[in-house]
């Protein structure tokens, strides 16, 4: 869920600000530097992601059941070791100081996805699961 959801918010922030840019006359080169030197586009990337990343620990949580948070820090846990490895084929195109400060929350943002989660179970499911 998290991986999937990064890469479509991913995708769709670079879509938009990649055709607004070349509707304004743009070439290819300069938008690619643009992306890579643009403070606003990398942390917008980074806050997108780690919303997602919120979004999946939810989701591990609840279709995890027992002990949520568990879950989430295991789905946090396994997102990180993707954001790495995807950051080690890609590291010419990332900045590696937001890419670090958004990897240093990886975990506990999914954590905290699922902790919302736990939160919001109401207490006839706290009983049953």
């Amino acid at each position: 869920m998290d991986i999937a959801s990064s890469t479509v918010l991913g995708l769709l922030l670079g879509f938009v600000f990649g055709f607004a840019l070349a509707s304004s006359g743009m070439t290819p080169p300069e938008i690619q530097e643009m992306f890579m030197t643009s403070v606003e586009i990398q942390i917008a990337g980074i806050a997108l992601g780690l919303f997602a990343t919120g979004l999946g620990g939810f989701v591990a949580a609840w279709m995890g059941r027992g002990f949520p948070v568990w879950h989430a820090f295991a789905m946090g846990v396994a997102s990180l070791l993707w954001s790495l490895l995807v950051g080690a084929v890609f590291a010419d195109l990332v900045s590696s100081e937001y890419a670090s400060l958004g990897l240093a929350f990886v975990v506990p943002v999914a954590m905290f996805g699922g902790y919302l989660r736990h939160i919001t179970i109401k207490p006839k499911q706290k009983a049953s699961t």
